[in-house]
């Protein structure tokens, strides 16, 4: 899984953002894939979507699979995130309290078998495992 690292408050998360006026879900997922790590989608799957609360405030979140994309996935906001990385899902759970609320409950839903994710068939340049810094 690619994550992003937000360096404050620091943790792990999935990059993403709000939808805008007028915008689908699946088109705020690709503009913001753009815009936070420079890549363009071209196959984008809808995985399942979450509702949390935290600080009182009531949170949606709408999970994708990002199946196609041109471009290698740099940080393009660095005054919000420090790294980019590929996770093993096995390891995230090993790392709970560095993870996001919302990557908390995807690694969840997916242990508990509420989220099926696509066996990968082949490697790709997409799939590599980065090192966080």
């Amino acid at each position: 899984m690619l994550l992003l690292h937000r360096a404050g408050p620091p943790q792990w998360e999935l990059p993403g953002g709000k939808v805008e006026p007028g915008e689908s879900l699946e088109e705020a997922a690709i503009r913001e894939l753009a815009e936070e790590l420079g890549v363009r989608l071209r196959k984008l799957s809808y995985l399942g979507d979450t509702r949390f609360r935290q600080q009182d405030r009531g949170w949606r979140y709408a999970w994708f699979l990002a199946e196609e994309f041109d471009g290698e996935p740099v940080v393009c906001e660095p005054e919000r995130f420090d790294n980019v990385a590929y996770w093993p899902l096995s390891e995230l759970a090993r790392m709970m309290s560095e993870l996001s609320p919302n990557v908390r409950l995807l690694v969840r839903a997916y242990f508990e078998g509420r989220l099926v994710l696509p066996r990968r068939t082949s490697a790709s340049p997409h799939t590599r495992t980065a090192v966080p810094a």
